[in-house]
């Protein structure tokens, strides 16, 4: 079996930002560093008191790894959990679940996305599409109706952004941007329903 020391990763995401795989777990970390060595004193001095969150994943402990074909996301399933992980892109997603793999001496197998898996991204904006088309749209019509829009107090700022849309599309813009929104939401949920993904498993 191929030994690997200490394998550093930049990831592209809000909680986490530095990965490495040492010879025995998986290390994360919420601080930008730069390199491994970096990583790996930082984790240590956070026995002080720290704002620097991190989080180890025995090796031994992972049941399996789950990834889409040019997908940016690597999905570690461990002691009964799955934590999601975001690279900068699909390469080195697979780069990494090579790498542990190895170490876990686990086999690939390859499968194709469920339906719902791969319609579900298109399904949420969709929704979210319809959630704020509304809300828009509501504060548009207040608008035209001589009414004002209280963008005070918690959110204001998405209050005034919202407004700011209301103000400017009016009902029939609100409407005719929504269904325009909605419509390409229903186009990318047919096609990733006819074309799932392949998904690839390494266990």
């Amino acid at each position: 079996m191929t030994t690997f020391s200490n394998v550093f990763v930049a990831l592209s995401e809000k909680e986490w930002k530095s990965f490495v795989i040492t010879e025995s777990a998986i290390l994360l970390s919420s601080k930008d560093y730069k390199n491994a060595t970096e990583m790996l004193e930082g984790i240590e001095k956070k026995r002080m008191i720290s704002l620097t969150k991190n989080k180890e994943i025995d090796l031994d402990t992972v049941e399996k790894l789950t990834y889409l074909e040019d997908g940016d996301t690597l999905a570690i399933h461990h002691e009964g959990k799955c934590l999601s992980l975001e690279f900068s892109d699909a390469q080195k997603v697979t780069e990494v679940a090579q790498i542990i793999a190895q170490m876990r001496q686990f086999t690939r197998t390859q499968g194709t996305q469920t339906p719902f898996s791969a319609m579900q991204p298109a399904l949420i904006g969709l929704g979210v599409t319809g959630v704020l088309t509304w809300l828009i749209y509501t504060m548009a019509t207040d608008i035209e109706t001589g009414g004002s829009v209280d963008t005070s107090g918690r959110r204001s700022l998405y209050k005034k952004i919202f407004a700011w849309f209301a103000e400017t599309l009016g009902t029939t813009g609100t409407l005719a941007l929504g269904g325009l929104i909605g419509a390409l939401c229903l186009y990318f949920m047919y096609n990733a329903y006819k074309n799932p993904s392949n998904e690839y498993v390494y266990s």
